[in-house]
């Protein structure tokens, strides 16, 4: 089933659909009002919907594997499958 999410297409239920089967209860689907995601800027604008439901902003840089350099090595080096993705959704 092709989920139509107001120009996100998912290929399952519905944000509302999933939530009433149990799941996700405290998500949203928002524009998380980026300042400036065409210059690489994805700090959030203090109206951003994710602050309005708990998100803490961290560090970018901050983020990936830490540790000694054999270990963040073996994270490069590992043998990751190749990415799928799906054939884009049909257009009505």
């Amino acid at each position: 089933m092709l989920s139509d999410l107001g120009g996100i297409y998912t290929l399952g239920p519905t944000l509302e659909e999933w939530q009433a089967s149990g799941h996700d209860q405290g998500s949203i689907l928002a524009d998380p009002m980026f300042i400036d995601p065409k210059a690489g800027d994805f700090r959030l604008r203090p109206d951003s919907p994710a602050l309005q439901v708990g998100f803490i902003p961290f560090d970018p840089s901050e983020a990936g594997v830490r540790g000694s350099r054999a270990w963040r090595q073996r994270a490069r080096d590992y043998p990751w499958p190749a990415l799928q993705l799906p054939p884009p959704p049909h257009q009505p």
